[in-house]
């Protein structure tokens, strides 16, 4: 018996093209919800952006094992920085155009359980300034939205710890 390897990236290359019967071969290899056309459906925790971007967590975290919480803070901006980039989906904040939107979450801090929690999402047209962060900045709402959503333990770990 021969088998066949396919890469992630070329899986989604041939997908749409494929026959409905190749196309459940590729769901019962890789998942529906890999070749969900929109990001924030692909996209739903660390795992998910890693697999997109054909990484591990290994590739990302300057610290395997942090000691501190300055360490555990770096190693979740890089989580931060690979779910953005894989919910960007090739989007590059274009900081020259201030007719381009860039949306971004907004946070903010709740006494109760003591951390920041998602509040809104909102948008810049800035030019020279950065306020809101390239990195982590978003095309529309609903993408900022919803990486504010799955982020946000990382980003209490970069804010407060």
């Amino acid at each position: 018996m021969q088998s066949l390897k396919i890469t992630p990236q070329n899986a989604k290359k041939l997908y749409p093209t494929a026959t409905q019967f190749e196309k459940q071969l590729l769901h019962d290899t890789f998942g529906e919800k890999f070749f969900s056309i929109k990001p924030t459906e692909r996209i739903q925790n660390l795992q998910d952006a890693l697999n997109a971007l054909e990484l591990t967590i290994d590739d990302i975290r300057p610290y395997k094992n942090p000691v501190n919480s300055r360490q555990e803070a770096i190693n979740a901006t890089e989580e931060m920085f690979v779910m953005a980039e894989a919910l960007q989906n090739g989007w590059v904040a274009d900081y020259s155009n201030k007719n381009q939107e860039k949306w971004y979450c907004w946070l903010i801090w709740d006494n109760s359980v003591g951390a920041f929690l998602f509040y809104a999402a909102g948008y810049d047209d800035t030019g020279a300034s950065a306020d809101s962060g390239a990195r982590l900045s978003f095309p529309d709402k609903e993408t900022a939205e919803h990486f504010c959503k799955i982020a946000i333990n990382q980003y209490n770990k970069f804010l407060t710890k």
